[in-house]
């Protein structure tokens, strides 16, 4: 795509703010660029969300105090940039690096992203790697200037589908225990973005064949070659990959970012345990291995700074993966069975998936395992847990109980008997807290 046909795409092009752009740089300052991803998705007709900018011959704060006075947005300072927020559109202008435009292009990470775009001059760099979709360090030293950026080289192939060149994925091998030194906090948003993206799979495959995989999770390194079992078709990390494959697939019509990512990370970590010491004398037998892998994940989520809310939720299904396979394989009764959709109820659909996926990538998900996934779902439909707020812990406090485990304890059967339908009303309510205090 040559100079005159990106600045044609520019004119036609109408992305947030643009008029506001047009009359600032006609009227009020002209030696801005607007750089990194915003160009990139200009360049692959993708919807614009943020802008970034960079400015010459003023410093970036002044320039953004001027630019403001047009955008009358909401400014946030940041160490070397200034983010505006204008009608839920982010422009961030950041401090130039270097002199010149074509310095601050040079220091960039990757060749998708060492362009810039002008009203005047077009387009600055060359746009050639976004048309074979390929990412490409932009110089030798990229990585040790920020380690982070292995990390994003993997996060733009999950988010664009586009390949990892030879020469940045022999860089990328050879380096990668420099993302030991990043913060778990820029670590844990490049990771979140690289698992909610399309190509996720194929993404962690490559991470896992680098060995890149095992610096961000160390503790999945002893699945890498280990028999998952019997009843495996592929190696312990294989299957865990795969698994995730299929929840990731699975989880598109969730309601948040969040939910998708508490299902995703679940699955990459489900057998996390399978790898501790205490089962390379077992051969193929992990009797345990759920809740050693809860502890695990518990310990991987807490170090990479997932929320506390979040570390409980992820854990707990990967402590509880297999319990819905196991009903299916071993029977259950109708009374375990609801008081499992009742326990796990908010996560129920996740433990659902989970088990799908599980089953499905082991070639075990029979008619029997639906039949169980269908009572499971049958079960929850017929749970109303409106009826919980028909008695509360001031009630049994009033009849004479102490405000102790035990108190908790009966409220908590009381609220599974109402929602499941076995006590009725409020009335039936009371007469069995009365009869459970004797």
């Amino acid at each position: 795509m040559n100079k005159s046909q990106i600045l044609t795409q520019l004119d036609n092009i109408n992305f947030p703010l643009k008029e506001i752009f047009f009359d600032f740089f006609h009227n009020h300052y002209s030696r801005f660029y607007f750089v990194g991803g915003f160009v990139r998705d200009i360049l692959l007709n993708r919807e614009i969300k943020d802008i970034d900018v960079v400015a010459e011959g003023i410093e970036y704060r002044d320039f953004a105090k001027k630019l403001n006075k047009f955008l009358k947005g909401t400014a946030v300072d940041f160490k070397d940039n200034i983010r505006i927020v204008k009608n839920d559109v982010t422009v961030d202008i950041s401090k130039l690096r270097g002199e010149t435009i074509g310095e601050d292009l040079n220091r960039r990470d990757f060749t998708i992203n060492n362009l810039a775009i002008h009203f005047n001059d077009g387009i600055i760099g060359d746009p050639s790697d976004i048309e074979r979709k390929v990412i490409r360090m932009v110089y030798e030293n990229s990585f040790i200037d920020d380690p982070l950026r292995i990390l994003r080289g993997f996060r733009f192939m999950s988010e664009l589908g586009f390949g990892i060149e030879h020469d940045t994925l022999e860089k990328i091998f050879l380096e990668k225990d420099l993302l030991i030194s990043i913060p778990s906090e820029r670590v844990n948003k490049e990771l979140n973005h690289l698992f909610l993206c399309q190509n996720c799979y194929k993404t962690l495959k490559l991470m896992k064949d680098l060995a890149v995989l095992y610096i961000i999770f160390p503790e999945l390194k002893g699945l890498d070659g280990l028999s998952g079992g019997k009843n495996h078709l592929e190696d312990a990390i294989e299957h865990s990959l795969s698994v995730t494959k299929i929840t990731h697939k699975l989880s598109e019509n969730y309601q948040t970012d969040q939910d998708r990512l508490s299902i995703i990370i679940a699955s990459l970590l489900h057998d996390v345990g399978k790898g501790d010491e205490r089962y390379k004398e077992t051969f193929g037998k992990f009797v345990g291995h759920e809740l050693v892998s809860e502890k695990f994940t518990e310990k991987i989520l807490k170090r990479l700074s997932y929320p506390n809310k979040m570390i409980k939720e992820i854990s707990t299904i990967v402590k509880k993966h297999g319990v819905i396979r196991q009903y299916a394989i071993n029977g259950v009764t109708d009374a375990t069975l609801y008081k499992f959709v009742y326990e796990n109820y908010k996560i129920l659909n996740k433990l659902i998936d989970i088990s799908i996926a599980d089953a499905r990538s082991k070639g075990r998900d029979n008619l029997e395992f639906y039949k169980t996934i269908d009572k499971v779902i049958e079960y929850s439909k017929k749970l109303d847990f409106s009826k919980k707020y028909l008695i509360s812990g001031d009630d049994l406090l009033s009849m004479g109980y102490k405000k102790d485990a035990r108190l908790g304890e009966v409220l908590g059967e009381i609220h599974f008997k109402l929602v499941s339908g076995i006590i009725r009303n409020r009335d039936e309510a009371i007469k069995y807290a009365r009869m459970k205090m004797g």
